[in-house]
């Protein structure tokens, strides 16, 4: 007895139960159902025999399957092999792939591709094959037990001194030449693989691996930081924040740094050109100044002469409301006098306060009948942010005043005392 089924292709299926006990599936090459019910009344009436099947239909009724299971680059691969397959014997039936046909194959693909690629082909058509054993088009599957195409084992390629003198001509680093040129000491001078790590070339030949120093060969600079990563930790926007970072030179030549620079503007470096000699150090400053709450990540890129310039630092700060005290400097570019913190107090509260440039700073505590209470600051101050407590510990509850003058500037704000 025959049914219909539909896959998640979207197309109908004649579903046949077999009398083996297994089933036989042969697509209808439809989505639509009137038309997939007419096909299953024409195979009730004129079965199809397992036979029928060629690879060309086989091919494009389980590609249609394929690409509703496997991703587009499997379903290529499962294309091109098939593809590939029928090419080279045919639209045969399924039923009749033999041996010969899979030998055949095997012959033909080896004379345009390598015996990886032959495999790949190989265990691709089976699974396909597999599949269409299972939908009832074969009995057995003609590649089951098929052996693999044998790969040779790749050996490492040596290089004779001709072959090496030409490598060293296309080398565009002078050192890297340099270095290349004097792998005189190995005792086999064939060498297979050439690397460097830190100020160390390391090459590998049939009788070890040889080993030396650059500056033993060459003259080289080399940078080394600190420090490759940096946390800020918490800043207020507005304000700044700096650290330090040691720049050493470990090489045997002048470090010439041309730029120290970040990729987002939040980070400085101050100075980012400078010269150190070989064998000392120079302290950079790093300066992280906030403009927007958040999470800020960069990178320090130091470009230089050294041998593997760009280097890099990697930072990180947290930018946090300016509300609250908290002591740190500040790029001031305007007179402020802040809201005391805590308002309303008791007993003390903290007034803070910026000045731009130099000026001579009074700051004063009034009460509500323009009575001074006390002086907190007459004094001349450099330019930044500053901060003054003042205690109420003696006063009574009530509202007060407190006043600054900078210069030109003055403003004046109320504060709380409660108890």
């Amino acid at each position: 007895m025959s049914t219909l089924f539909r896959r998640a292709n979207g197309y109908y299926y004649i579903v046949t139960d077999l009398k083996d006990g297994s089933r036989r599936w042969i697509s209808t090459k439809t989505k639509n159902r009137s038309a997939a019910l007419r096909k299953l009344g024409e195979e009730e009436s004129n079965p199809v025999t397992v036979s029928a099947m060629r690879l060309s239909e086989f091919k494009e009724d389980f590609l249609a399957y394929a690409k509703t299971v496997f991703s587009a680059g499997t379903n290529k691969i499962y294309r091109q092999a098939l593809t590939h397959f029928e090419n080279f014997t045919g639209d045969i039936c399924l039923d009749a792939v033999k041996p010969k046909h899979i030998d055949f194959f095997k012959s033909q693909r080896l004379k345009t591709v390598r015996p990886q690629t032959l495999n790949i082909n190989l265990r691709t058509i089976r699974s396909a094959f597999y599949t269409a054993q299972r939908w009832g088009y074969i009995k057995e599957n003609p590649f089951r037990g098929v052996k693999q195409c044998r790969v040779e084992e790749i050996t490492p390629l040596f290089i004779n001194e001709v072959e090496a003198k030409r490598i060293i001509d296309t080398v565009r680093e002078r050192w890297m030449k340099d270095a290349v040129a004097l792998t005189s000491g190995l005792t086999d001078r064939h060498v297979w693989s050439l690397t460097a790590s830190g100020l160390n070339l390391f090459a590998g030949a049939r009788g070890g691996v040889w080993k030396r120093s650059m500056l033993e060969m060459i003259t080289v600079s080399y940078l080394q930081s600190s420090s490759k990563s940096l946390n800020f930790n918490k800043v207020r926007t507005g304000q700044y924040k700096d650290t330090t970072v040691t720049i050493r030179n470990s090489g045997n030549d002048t470090l010439k740094i041309s730029s120290i620079v970040s990729n987002r503007s939040e980070f400085i470096a101050r100075p980012n050109v400078m010269q150190i000699p070989q064998g000392q150090s120079i302290t950079d400053t790093l300066r992280f100044a906030p403009t927007v709450v958040g999470t800020d990540s960069a990178l320090i890129i130091i470009k230089s002469n050294s041998i593997y310039s760009p280097d890099t630092i990697k930072v990180v700060g947290i930018a946090i409301p300016l509300t609250g005290v908290e002591v740190m400097k500040e790029m001031p570019t305007i007179f402020r006098l802040d809201q005391s913190y805590p308002n309303p107090t008791n007993p003390s509260t903290t007034i803070s306060y910026a000045i731009p440039t130099r000026s001579h700073v009074t700051l004063s505590v009034y009460n509500t009948l323009g009575q001074k209470v006390t002086e907190l600051v007459n004094a001349e101050k450099e330019a930044g942010a500053y901060n003054a407590t003042f205690d109420a510990s003696r006063l009574a509850s009530g509202v007060y005043l407190y006043r600054i003058q900078a210069g030109s500037f003055v403003q004046t704000k109320k504060l709380l005392v409660v108890k």
